[in-house]
């Protein structure tokens, strides 16, 4: 396959042995004439320098992979010389085209959150908590993480604990002026929110995880203020609500 740079045009054309004709290919990311083109081992050509926009002259380098879904990567250039407006201006463009692709993204990890849901489904049928080893750990001083009472629980209101912080305070759970508590459970599409440990624990069967798409933890609030915080659900510890 022969590759032929169109100058100006910041795009490539490609011709195979078995044909004299020419196909449009990808554009470059950065439009440029009178670089230097160098064919490597591999079959990528690399494009080096040239005269960017408004005529001046521009260090980056580029590669051209055919192999890769005929595209440019671009290499590391240095942009200590580059002005401010330049800079702007390359940093739009590239959030532009990484739009749609965060879009993408964003779907892709949904469907295989949803997947996970199911495997954790799946796992916590074969590995429940007992929950008399709950109880006994409690009479012992061994108080659990809210991680660890919603995995060992299938019935109870969450009013039956209190809940302090791994690193000290007594927090509450759910939204501060709420007034009952309440656990976020997200199978990483969808939210539910649990009032009682009996809806938590249906929730952690069904493979749900505790918080929101993308926002794994418990949310909590200081009593008698409107201070909440996300916090790892293995940071939050909860005691009998009658235990001094």
């Amino acid at each position: 396959m022969t590759v032929r740079y169109r100058s100006g045009l910041g795009a490539a054309d490609r011709a195979t042995a078995a044909a004299s004709r020419w196909f449009a290919m990808a554009s470059l990311p950065t439009s440029r004439g009178s670089l230097q083109l160098v064919a490597l081992a591999s079959g990528a050509v690399l494009g080096v320098g040239g005269m960017g926009q408004p005529g001046m002259p521009t260090a980056l380098a580029e590669l051209f992979i055919p192999a890769n879904g005929l595209t440019f990567s671009v290499v590391a250039e240095d942009v200590s010389g580059v002005d401010a407006a330049e800079l702007e201006r390359r940093v739009a463009e590239l959030r532009e085209r990484m739009r749609p692709l965060e879009d993408d993204l964003g779907k892709l990890r949904g469907q295989r959150d949803v997947l996970l849901t199911e495997l954790r489904r799946r796992r916590r049928l074969e590995e429940r908590t007992a929950r008399a080893d709950l109880k006994v750990s409690m009479r012992d001083g061994k108080f659990p993480t809210i991680a660890e009472l919603v995995a060992a629980s299938d019935s109870g209101s969450l009013d039956d604990y209190a809940y302090n912080l791994k690193t000290g305070g007594q927090v509450r759970l759910g939204f501060p002026g709420a007034r009952t508590q309440s656990l976020t459970f997200t199978d990483g599409v969808q939210v539910a929110q649990a009032a009682d440990l009996a809806r938590a624990a249906e929730l952690y069967s069904a493979g749900w995880e505790l918080g929101s798409p993308g926002r794994p933890g418990v949310r909590v609030h200081f009593p008698g203020t409107r201070q909440e915080r996300l916090i790892s659900a293995d940071d939050v510890y909860a005691r009998p609500a009658t235990s001094s």
